[in-house]
């Protein structure tokens, strides 16, 4: 059998519209326009939604200790009163008396507010888990409920922040003249070592406040940037729409 040249071989011929074959189109053409910015949208909203609940189960865990703190710890400092250790001078115990009893008169200045503290927190850290659950969820009222609890989270952080603030002046206050006195009636040997506890308490409270006070303008630029990035039209218009509704459209 004689084969045929390759010259004489049928070229093939392209594709005619009338061909009932014909090939899949290409995978990115099948994908709808803007579905890649959809989708970025929904990873940023996920994100941002976590964070929140994160927060808001802090919040919580932070309200259950400080009510804690609040019924028992008048009870907790009188199990384990200072000056009565063995081998103390009687003047020295009498200093850490005071300076406990100061301290204590601190908390009951204060104690009220705190209580308010402790139930505000724990209801603006419910409505954070409220709002970032419905809003992974896409319920309607999701994006409302974050929106108000960021926006009273900063006015609750800024208030909070400056009584706390005072608080812990008074603080400094009683720990200070503890010191003072203690440094008086130290051994002239001991005077120095007494001076320098006394400024590393000094300086640890002062650290304290500046950490406390760095975390709390934290927060308030996070929560400012939640309630812009909530009020987008595109966040509005995804979050707004039920999941529901979205699948059937």
């Amino acid at each position: 059998m004689t084969d045929l040249p390759q010259d004489s071989l049928p070229a093939a011929s392209p594709v005619s519209p009338f061909d009932a074959y014909q090939p899949p189109a290409a995978i990115e053409d099948a994908a709808p326009p803007g579905a890649g910015s959809a989708a970025k949208l929904a990873g940023r909203i996920k994100a941002l939604c976590i964070v929140l609940i994160i927060l808001g189960g802090l919040g919580l865990a932070n309200a259950l200790m400080g009510t804690v703190g609040l019924l028992v710890g008048q009870q907790i400092q009188a199990a384990f009163p200072l000056g009565n250790q063995p081998g103390v001078p009687p003047r020295i115990q009498k200093l850490q008396q005071d300076m406990q009893r100061g301290l204590q008169a601190v908390q009951d200045r204060f104690l009220v507010a705190n209580a308010v503290f402790v139930a505000a927190h724990a209801l603006l850290a419910g409505s954070l888990l409220a709002g970032g659950i419905q809003s992974l969820r896409r319920r309607t009222p999701g994006r409302k409920i974050l929106t108000a609890a960021c926006l009273s989270a900063i006015v609750f952080e800024l208030i909070r922040g400056t009584v706390q603030a005072f608080m812990q002046v008074q603080v400094m206050s009683v720990t200070t003249h503890f010191f003072q006195e203690m440094m008086e009636i130290s051994m002239n040997e001991a005077a120095d070592a007494a001076e320098w506890v006394a400024w590393g308490a000094r300086v640890g409270i002062v650290v304290g406040v500046v950490i406390a006070g760095g975390w709390i303008l934290a927060k308030v630029v996070f929560y400012g940037f939640a309630v812009w990035y909530l009020r987008q039209p595109a966040v509005c218009e995804y979050l707004d729409t039920d999941a529901v509704t979205a699948v059937i459209v």
